[in-house]
C-alpha cells in the first residue's frame, strides 16, 4: 500500500528541515512509509535510523559525529 498523503507530508518537511522524524504508535507502518519515501527519493541521500535497532541507537548517542556528514 502506498500512502501518498504521508509521503507528501514527509517531502514537504524535507523542503524546510534537513531532518524529519516519523513518530507514532507501534506497528502502524512508520518503517514502511520511511522505506517507501527513501525508495522514491533516489536522487537525494537519505540516512535511515531505526531507534529500535541497537546499532542505530548507539550511533545517535553522539549526534554531532553521526549527523555532521
Amino acid at each position: 500500500m502506498i500512502r501518498n498523503f504521508y509521503l507528501e507530508k514527509i517531502k514537504k518537511q524535507f523542503e524546510v528541515h534537513p531532518i524529519c522524524a516519523i513518530l507514532g504508535a507501534r506497528q502502524v507502518g512508520k518503517t514502511t512509509i520511511a522505506r517507501q519515501f527513501a525508495a522514491e527519493e533516489k536522487n537525494n541521500k537519505i540516512e535511515f535510523f531505526d531507534l529500535e535497532n541497537p546499532f542505530d541507537l548507539a550511533s545517535l548517542e553522539n549526534p554531532m559525529l553521526t549527523l555532521s556528514q
